[in-house]
């Protein structure tokens, strides 16, 4: 039973969640020490509180969560993870890069991290000096990775090296023991970009777009864990017909006689839009629930808003301004896109 692993991954102590789930301590208690079963209906109020998987907390399976954006809370802002978060974030991981993208790249530092988590785990794996039937298996299956380890940081870094990293990194992890320090190496690879990449994957199913993490500066996610305080100096750029202003909570793009309002979460995912998109050899780029087709700015597959030549180059030579003469707003954006929406 993991019960009370389950407990320590939430960080609560046996008094704080037998009162969530409506229990007495000594209860909970019981059932950690194994002396006690759950029935059914308790197994999912934990479910539908925390996500929780009823067969994971009963021993029967690897898979730790069954509703992956609770899970996924549970995760935010944690530096270290246990071997089930990690397998769990790997699973998230793998799926959001399985899907069909808009885009075939990822960072080169993402996939490095996963060679070396990879790395890491072969080597505790030949230092144990064990191996199951299962356990050869998977160095069979994911031999053309393990082959060449060493040298796939120096690889372009598509998304399908990356699953197939993170495919292979969880296969082993479903096999191998960790202790709290392997557990702690680990996840100094994969966070806290991992958790960003994993996020994509609620995003995505509320039918939003990613955007790939190539078009945001490294540093960007490497601040505190604390959400950034919303910047308040407001300020307006205007070139032609076109104007852009900043006031807290919202920009607001004014095209003379149409304008578009957005929060601080999707702007810097529009703005990469108006920027990437001339340099397509469609010109077409989608992210969120926003397309550029050419001059044509697409919303919700619904409304279009038609932009001349001039318009559409005075409102890219205002995003450039905003990126180069307003730094700190520029990273501002950026990070609270990726909290809210992830990256691929």
């Amino acid at each position: 039973m993991r019960y009370k692993i389950f407990r320590q991954i939430l960080g609560k102590t046996q008094k704080e969640i037998a009162r969530i789930i409506g229990f007495s301590q000594q209860f909970w208690a019981d059932l950690e020490k194994g002396t006690k079963k759950m029935k059914n209906t308790t197994l999912n109020v934990l479910m539908q509180k925390f996500g929780v998987n009823p067969d994971w907390l009963e021993g029967k399976t690897h898979i730790l969560f069954a509703d992956w954006g609770k899970g996924l809370e549970i995760l935010k802002n944690k530096s270290t993870l246990t071997r089930w978060e990690l397998l769990f974030l790997l699973d998230v991981m793998s799926w959001v890069w399985s899907q069909p993208l808009t885009t075939k790249e990822t960072r080169k530092e993402f996939v490095a991290n996963l060679s070396y988590a990879l790395s890491y785990t072969l080597k505790k794996i030949q230092n144990l000096q064990f191996q199951t039937p299962w356990l050869k298996n998977i160095l069979e299956v994911y031999g053309h990775i393990i082959s060449k380890i060493d040298s796939i940081a120096n690889e372009p870094p598509s998304l399908y090296i990356a699953r197939e990293l993170a495919k292979a990194l969880h296969s082993f992890l479903c096999e191998v023991e960790l202790d709290s320090l392997d557990e702690f190496k680990l996840s100094s690879f994969l966070l806290p970009w991992g958790y960003y990449v994993a996020l994509a994957h609620v995003a995505m199913k509320q039918g939003l777009i990613p955007l790939s993490s190539v078009y945001f500066e490294y540093d960007a996610f490497i601040w505190d864990q604390e959400d950034s305080q919303i910047i308040s100096k407001k300020f307006e750029i205007q070139k032609g017909n076109v104007s852009i202003k900043y006031e807290p909570s919202f920009l607001h793009i004014d095209f003379n006689k149409v304008k578009i309002s957005l929060n601080p979460e999707e702007a810097f995912g529009f703005f990469t839009m108006i920027l990437e998109a001339p340099k397509t050899e469609n010109e077409e780029f989608s992210v969120l629930n926003y397309n550029m087709i050419q001059n044509n700015i697409v919303i919700d597959r619904k409304t279009v808003i038609s932009l001349d030549e001039n318009d559409k180059n005075n409102l890219i030579r205002i995003i450039q301004e905003i990126a180069t003469e307003y730094q700190d707003f520029w990273l501002f954006l950026q990070k609270a896109f990726i909290k809210k929406f992830g990256f691929v």
